[in-house]
């Protein structure tokens, strides 16, 4: 990996990063605030040794999978947890006369397993609460400044039919008044970790278009069975170096949790990028033209018994 294209996976996924960093920090300094007698120079040492290794780790799960947003959240979040119970709880072993030197073998021993199981087992947990806790219908509004001039925006961000884009396909008018949008990516099956193609399918109608916007109608099922809706309003609008693009959303029934993992991917960047690098004949950069993989479905991929089944990679 180039430094280019790390240092484009590290600026777009800031927030990630910097919330599990955020959630890491919070850990310790809860436990070493719960720690029984007070905090020692010590355990002050210790917390900002702890802070390097658990960040780098963080750090190299979000740029080594930069398409899973889920699984460094949660274990930032479950990590705050293991963080709070196990620091007080060592510190009060070690001030009540246990061999300090054995308990910082077993935590070197056992840690890591606990901390690779347990974490995303209570971050998941806790995923699962936010994802109730937030809600499905809302309004929300983003912009792009792009280097194109206006007709060429339009051409490759204005959702209209019969169109191919890097990142999806737009089908024809059909005799309702719809069109598909198709969006095919490279995905690790949840089961077995082999990657395979796969596609997903979005209903679009136009409501309403003139020479500078557009408000399309998009539906497509969710994986609970549900529908999600969403309301797309486009404003194009010349600048003296470019187009800018002003997409107003109206969403009902859009998950929390997935609203919320891609504004801290800043996913819309990501498709514009994609976009934009292509029309300039650019070397892709773009997270969304990676598969959808995760730590965990490498994990599957490496230990999987047998010979690899057709499509595996």
């Amino acid at each position: 990996m180039g430094g280019s294209l790390l240092g484009y996976r590290v600026y777009r996924l800031r927030r990630l990063i910097g919330l599990c960093l955020l959630l890491v920090a919070a850990g310790i300094g809860l436990g070493l605030w719960l720690i029984p007698g007070g905090v020692t120079a010590l355990h002050l040492v210790f917390g900002v040794g702890l802070f390097s290794v658990l960040a780098m780790a963080h750090l190299a799960m979000i740029v080594i999978w930069p398409t899973d947003a889920g699984g460094p959240f949660a274990y930032g979040l479950g990590t705050l947890v293991l963080l709070a119970i196990a620091l007080p709880a060592a510190a009060h072993q070690m001030a009540t006369g246990t061999d300090a030197g054995a308990i910082m073998a077993l935590a070197i021993m056992i840690g890591p397993f606990v901390w690779l199981l347990g974490a995303p087992m209570l971050g998941g947990w806790m995923l699962w609460l936010i994802n109730m806790a937030l809600p499905t219908k809302g309004k929300r509004q983003r912009v792009f400044d792009l280097p194109v001039d206006l007709s060429r925006a339009m051409v490759l961000f204005a959702l209209d039919p019969d169109k191919t884009r890097v990142t999806s396909v737009h089908g024809p008018v059909g005799w309702d008044g719809s069109f598909e949008e198709r969006v095919t990516r490279r995905m690790a099956d949840p089961q077995t970790g082999a990657l395979r193609d796969c596609t997903s399918v979005t209903t679009l109608r136009m409501l309403a278009s003139d020479a500078t916007t557009r408000s399309v109608l998009a539906t497509a099922a969710a994986g609970d069975g549900t529908t999600v809706s969403l309301v797309v309003h486009q404003q194009f609008d010349p600048l003296p170096q470019g187009t800018r693009l002003t997409e107003r959303l109206d969403f009902e029934g859009a998950p929390g949790l997935g609203r919320l993992t891609a504004w801290l991917t800043d996913s819309e960047a990501d498709y514009v990028t994609a976009e934009l690098d292509a029309d300039a004949a650019h070397p892709p950069r773009a997270i969304c033209h990676l598969p959808l993989d995760s730590m965990g479905l490498a994990m599957t991929r490496f230990f999987k018994w047998g010979d690899p089944t057709p499509g595996d990679t």
